[in-house]
């Protein structure tokens, strides 16, 4: 992942700043493969690129002795995510929009994003069952907030 945002702070100059925030203890943890990374190319591809003067990602790992669970988060400051659509991903619809209306509203590429949350959804659930929690939300202040939660394995 952080060859990834290397490639990406490269193509994007300036424009696109990387907050790393992780606990060491994280590293001794089990995240499934392929579950942070698609969150990551979602906030750079969804939220910063399509902000003119670019923005900040953040990633945010810390492990819950008590409750015995990671807990990563994903945030960026980009364009935000129009709340209908976050509500159609919320409840597993990935029809949120055709290539016409993404012009104007810049929702197919929500729609992808769509396809990466429910392989991420499904993965998930696959592994811990409801055991873990995947929300998304869109601050007033702007961007998305993606928080994780997975036991401890």
């Amino acid at each position: 992942m952080r060859t990834y945002l290397s490639l990406e702070q490269a193509r994007f100059g300036d424009r696109l700043q990387v907050r790393y925030d992780i606990d060491p203890q994280v590293l001794t943890s089990r995240v499934p493969v392929l579950t942070i990374q698609p969150l990551v190319e979602n906030a750079v591809k969804h939220g910063i690129a399509d902000k003119k003067e670019g923005g900040t990602v953040r990633l945010r790992a810390r492990v819950d002795p008590l409750t015995r669970t990671t807990h990563i988060r994903v945030s960026d400051d980009g364009v935000g995510m129009d709340a209908e659509v976050l509500a159609k991903l919320l409840s597993g619809d990935q029809d949120v929009g055709d290539h016409e209306d993404s012009v104007l509203t810049g929702v197919d590429a929500v729609g992808h994003a769509g396809v990466g949350l429910t392989n991420i959804t499904e993965r998930l659930e696959s592994l811990f069952g409801d055991r873990y929690d995947l929300s998304i939300s869109t601050p007033r202040s702007g961007g998305t907030v993606v928080d994780l939660r997975v036991p401890m394995t």
